[in-house]
């Protein structure tokens, strides 16, 4: 049966096939605009237009790169420059700088790992961005000139590193109220002269001659019918106090008779040890109440402080303003700064963190003898 023609089907008929027929080259061309429209994909283009079409639409073929930031000297950069690393804030920035100036400058890259709170993975982000630099050089400093530490006056004292003008005038001041050293540990006895000073200075420290002892010139002088007084041994003068009292050993019977001390002294001299337990140094007795800096320095020649071997340590990270206020081991100012420092870092977890509150040798001396981390 042969095909019927077009013109054979009725009017709806036709009208239909010609809808159907231009459904049919839309769809086409819509499908062909798409194709010319579409991202091309690996091997349908040339690499160049692939990425630009990836570009195009938020993608990138590309490994992600870190910013775009100059090389920085760990040993010159300031804290200003230090915080513009990734995840380094003003704080840590702060931490940084202050390490270095306690150090003297970093010796490696890997020296920086030991700065407070800087993390592994934030060490690991800024390395890429760090040179070492050239560490600040310590200017040459002039040798002293050796001095005899019984004939040396308070210039002479002046003169050596860490000995000012009011340490000077102590030390010369001490050496006249003991008639003189009779060793070079002695001068390390001096109120306010701290170990590590003493050590440094201690090369240059010489003793010619031993003084002799002077003759007793207290002793009562011949009763004479004139002076019937003198006689009298109610007047006699006082016995001078011989040889060395250990704050931490002597009883009360001992240490009233130190001069500066007396019966009033001497009790809390007692209580005061009992308060710290121990006298870590000597010049601890200078905290006891009532004691005047005319009394200290008078007995001051005369005492020493023996350690025990071993005793209970105090916590540093758990002790508070009252209990430091009651011991008085440092000073109120040193004590505050400490307690802000710890709070900053959270806690110490060791002793150069605790150098950070800016206390004196002898304040960090005292907190080592009575504390643990």
């Amino acid at each position: 049966m042969p095909f019927p023609g077009v013109w054979n089907f009725n009017r709806s008929q036709r009208t239909g096939l010609l809808l159907l027929v231009m459904l049919i080259l839309l769809l086409g061309s819509g499908v062909t605009y798409w194709n010319m429209q579409k991202p091309a994909l690996p091997g349908d283009a040339p690499a160049q237009y692939a990425e630009k079409q990836y570009q195009s639409s938020g993608y990138s073929t590309r490994k992600k790169t870190l910013p775009q930031l100059k090389s920085i000297s760990l040993n010159e950069a300031d804290s200003a420059r230090l915080e513009t690393l990734p995840g380094i804030g003003k704080v840590l920035s702060a931490r940084i700088v202050k390490y270095r100036k306690i150090k003297g400058g970093f010796a490696s890259l890997e020296e920086l790992k030991k700065v407070y709170g800087l993390s592994a993975e934030t060490y690991e982000q800024i390395l890429p961005y760090l040179t070492l630099g050239a560490a600040p050089e310590k200017p040459a400093r002039k040798l002293p000139v050796p001095i005899e530490i019984n004939t040396a006056d308070t210039a002479a004292w002046a003169s050596l590193p860490g000995i000012g003008k009011v340490l000077s005038a102590r030390i010369v001041k001490y050496r006249d109220a003991k008639g003189g050293f009779k060793a070079l540990e002695e001068v390390a006895k001096v109120y306010g002269l701290s170990p590590e000073t003493f050590a440094e200075i201690a090369p240059y420290l010489s003793l010619a001659q031993v003084p002799e002892k002077p003759a007793n010139t207290n002793a009562a002088p011949e009763a004479t019918t004139s002076n019937a007084r003198v006689a009298n041994p109610e007047y006699a003068p006082k016995k001078v106090f011989e040889g060395t009292a250990d704050l931490n050993t002597a009883d009360s019977a001992l240490l009233v008779q130190i001069p500066g001390f007396g019966a009033k002294i001497a009790p809390r001299v007692m209580k005061y040890r009992q308060i710290l337990g121990f006298y870590a140094d000597a010049d601890l007795v200078k905290q006891v109440y009532g004691l005047s800096e005319e009394n200290y320095q008078r007995a001051r020649p005369f005492l020493t402080a023996t350690p025990p071997a071993s005793h209970t340590y105090l916590n540093l990270n758990g002790t508070t303003a009252r209990q430091l206020d009651i011991m008085a081991i440092i000073s109120k100012e040193e004590a505050t700064r400490l307690l802000a420092a710890r709070m900053e870092q959270g806690r110490f977890t060791t002793w150069d963190e605790v150098k950070q509150a800016n206390l004196s040798p002898q304040s960090l001396f005292r907190l080592q003898a009575y504390f643990r981390l």
